[in-house]
């Protein structure tokens, strides 16, 4: 079923996040050298493997992305991976997150990111950190004079269904 079908219907679909720390990315344990990744773990080893997903993991707005999710995680007294796991498991349409931990240290900790909730301002602002670039045609919904009088006449149109975000947001 369609996600707009299901919403229609009242129903929920969920996602299930594999990696929802970008292998590691997103733990706060590497340090950027350039865009290279440096620190103890697996990551700075598989980066150069000439694995495509790895060329892509590593790139200056997602070290940006990680720069923002240490400082907010420095705010609220958290590790990264706590935040940065609370975050996408309070997203809506996410029904569970697949972890891999090598450690039961490791794994205790990412646990501890259900022991929180994250102010909303902080929330929102890994949202704007996070949010994909729109590319051709989503940009078409980005400013409300392309949004409602270039591509409706004047009638408004919305990017995703009310119903996508949740209450309030």
């Amino acid at each position: 079923m369609s996600e707009a079908r299901a919403g229609r219907a009242g129903a929920r679909v969920r996602d299930r996040l594999l990696s929802p720390l970008a292998s590691g990315l997103l733990s706060g344990k590497y340090r950027r050298e350039g865009v290279a990744a440096r620190g103890e773990g697996r990551l700075p080893a598989v980066s150069s493997s000439g694995n495509p997903a790895f060329e892509k993991l590593l790139t200056e707005r997602n070290w940006s992305i990680v720069e923002g999710l240490i400082d907010v995680a420095r705010q609220v007294e958290r590790t990264p991976a706590q935040v940065a796991l609370n975050w996408i498991a309070t997203r809506p349409g996410v029904g569970a997150t697949i972890i891999g931990a090598t450690k039961p240290s490791q794994l205790a900790d990412n646990l501890r990111a259900l022991e929180f909730s994250l102010p909303t301002d902080l929330s929102a602002r890994l949202e704007r950190l996070s949010r994909p670039e729109l590319v051709h045609p989503y940009h078409f919904f980005e400013t409300d004079f392309l949004r409602t009088d270039l591509m409706s006449a004047g009638i408004p149109v919305r990017a995703e269904p009310p119903w996508f975000r949740g209450p309030g947001r």
